[in-house]
């Protein structure tokens, strides 16, 4: 089970495609003055792109990740006004900065950054990239997966047994980031009629009593024969008790790895290739949808509500904004990119793969697309997935494999 969510959740989102020579839908007029280069940063000394899957704004600086290029400066912090480097982050016991990308393997929480690591959990100190808790699983015979998730003051990670991939059980741990300490055990799902468990992706809301309800999800295999299962859990952590258990959920016996989204007192989850839409309290489905004409999968995707829409980046670079009531497809552009977290300044969405490209959600109309400066390094230079929006500032920070830059945000 580990195996195949690794590759899933991992190699997929790293995997780039050659830009489409046809012109896309709603192309950009007049818009060069959208964006401003402030400036940019060489990441990188030699020919080779540096892969850069998670960046954060801190206190108006950027934090930056790089992989690929061994454990030197795998984590970086910037002047956000300048583009002076004010700390770099390492060690030794990471042997590549790669071992960190995934889709969701870094959070920032309460002037805390948590680094994922499948051997170790890293709390740093944002402001001076000083360690503050370095933590491991409860057992050599466990491992950390990758995809993290959080809840208020809480930070959640996935708890594999070693030497799978047909486990035995799965578990959710937490770490209470107000008040730092060794990873505490929140829920022990053991295996149940041969198929091998992995809980993941936590969110969640207060009830009216003030319990604590989690939402979360068992993406489930049975190796002999082959065959997914998964299962949308809602949990009552103050009562520990099942609230209620949406079994088989998907069509595709496949899941997306992040999170569900909660909006209006409705669940949205992604299958492989479905949307799906519940009722918060009951599990009860309230439409299905398949948000893109081709089909394509959403196992990497990200999605998110912007401008009451349901913004869905698929696998295969289509965007897509679905009505939340309906699941009715409101507007599609191919060819886009696929990001591994959506970022917006108001209504107005980036997506960084190949080109930067700004948005316009309430249309679905681009408003520009920035290609990279090939000039600088050679033609293979391409925006990474990654972006970071300071919202205060008005400002996008994205790398292109080989520069840091950023942009200042001038619509009109």
């Amino acid at each position: 089970m580990i195996l195949i969510l690794f590759f899933l959740s991992y190699l997929l989102p790293g995997c780039q495609k050659e830009p489409s020579p046809t012109p896309m839908p709603g192309e950009p007029v007049d818009s060069s003055s959208f964006f401003k280069v402030m400036w940019s940063v060489p990441i990188t000394s030699d020919t080779a792109q540096v892969i850069s899957d998670h960046k954060f704004i801190h206190k108006g600086n950027i934090i930056n990740q790089k992989g690929f290029h061994g454990p030197t400066n795998i984590l970086s912090m910037y002047n956000g006004e300048t583009g002076e480097k004010i700390w770099n982050w390492e060690d030794s016991k990471i042997r590549d900065g790669s071992e960190i990308l995934g889709l969701t393997g870094m959070i920032l929480k309460d002037n805390k950054l948590m680094i994922g690591h499948h051997n170790l959990t890293y709390f740093i100190n944002p402001d001076n990239g000083l360690t503050l808790l370095e933590d491991t699983p409860d057992s050599p015979d466990k491992l950390f997966l990758l995809q993290c998730s959080t809840l208020d003051d809480y930070i959640f990670r996935t708890v594999d047994p070693r030497g799978g991939p047909d486990d035995p059980y799965s578990e959710l741990v937490y770490y209470d980031v107000k008040n730092l300490s060794s990873n505490k055990l929140l829920f022990h799902q053991p295996k149940e009629n041969d198929f091998s468990p992995t809980v993941l992706g936590v969110n969640g809301y207060k009830n009216k009593n003030g319990d604590q309800i989690l939402l979360f999800q068992n993406r489930q295999y049975r190796f002999s024969p082959g065959r997914g299962k998964v299962d949308l859990i809602c949990y009552n952590l103050t009562q520990d008790t099942i609230v209620w258990k949406k079994e088989d959920l998907t069509a595709s016996r496949n899941s997306n790895v992040q999170a569900p989204v909660i909006y209006n007192q409705k669940i949205y989850f992604a299958g492989a290739s479905n949307i799906y839409c519940l009722d918060l309290f009951t599990g009860e489905e309230i439409w299905h949808s398949v948000p893109s004409p081709t089909q394509s999968s959403l196992v990497t995707s990200a999605y998110k509500i912007i401008d009451s829409k349901l913004i869905v980046n698929d696998d295969e670079w289509n965007l897509m904004a679905l009505d939340p009531i309906s699941g009715r497809t409101i507007w599609h552009i191919p060819e886009v990119g696929n990001s591994n977290k959506l970022e917006n300044y108001g209504d107005i969405l980036f997506v960084a793969s190949n080109d930067l490209i700004a948005i316009d959600v309430r249309k679905g109309k681009i408003i520009e697309r920035l290609k990279p400066d090939t000039d600088r390094k050679n033609d293979a230079s391409f925006f990474w997935e990654s972006i970071a929006v300071d919202h205060e500032n008005k400002r996008v920070f994205a790398t292109d494999g080989f520069f840091l830059m950023c942009l200042e945000i001038n619509p009109k």
